[in-house]
């Protein structure tokens, strides 16, 4: 089965948002490493934290 001009043209889009976002989080994402915390808890409470605190972008 083919696939109709929009389906593709819907792979398209969803490919140019997908690349077009990716610095993006790499950018908000980058202060990450330095996280570090005892227990797994602890450590995404501080990792939400930080990416929510993040006012660089």
């Amino acid at each position: 089965m083919a696939a109709s001009w929009g389906q593709v043209l819907a792979l398209v889009l969803v490919a140019a948002l997908w690349g077009g976002t990716q610095p993006l989080l790499k950018r908000a994402s980058s202060g990450l490493e330095q996280v570090r915390e005892r227990t797994w808890a602890w450590q995404l409470l501080q990792e939400i934290k930080a990416l929510f605190g993040n006012t660089e972008i």
